[in-house]
């Protein structure tokens, strides 16, 4: 029942934003616990990454920190943008990061709950775009170590 209730109201927000504003901006975020972890969040029976909608005059950065903050309870120190995503049905751009330093304690949040993820066993139910955001970080995060 919550599972719906939250798809319906993300999907109405959605269509909000995107008849005020014309698009919508998203963040999502990529947290390394170790060479072998990233952190994810279980939004019910399906997997993501952390992240979310960018709200009016909010810049990336801020959104990003934001949105972590409120779905894992961590407090982002270093970030680094690489990648970003524009595509059409919806109109949409999608901004990834990858956080390179943090702090707190993991918490449960009315969205779901952050889990630790084996990169090498990623969940079968995950969000198509973040598979294919992880793949591309995974190719290119020995390019990433300075952040």
């Amino acid at each position: 029942m919550i599972e719906k209730l939250r798809d319906i109201l993300g999907k109405f927000v959605a269509k909000a934003i995107i008849l005020f504003f014309g698009s919508i901006r998203c963040v999502v975020g990529i947290i390394p616990l170790n060479d072998e972890e990233i952190l994810m969040v279980k939004f019910g029976k399906e997997y993501g990454l952390p992240g979310g909608i960018v709200k009016h005059n909010e810049t990336l950065e801020k959104a990003i920190k934001r949105e972590i903050k409120e779905e894992t309870g961590l407090e982002i120190k270093k970030i680094k943008k690489i990648y970003t995503n524009k595509s059409l049905k919806p109109p949409k751009t999608t901004t990834l990061f990858e956080i390179g330093e943090f702090k707190g304690k993991l918490k449960r949040s009315w969205e779901g709950k952050p889990i630790s993820v084996k990169i090498n066993d990623l969940p079968k139910k995950l969000r198509k775009t973040h598979k294919e955001y992880i793949e591309l970080w995974m190719k290119n995060k020995d390019n990433l170590k300075n952040i």
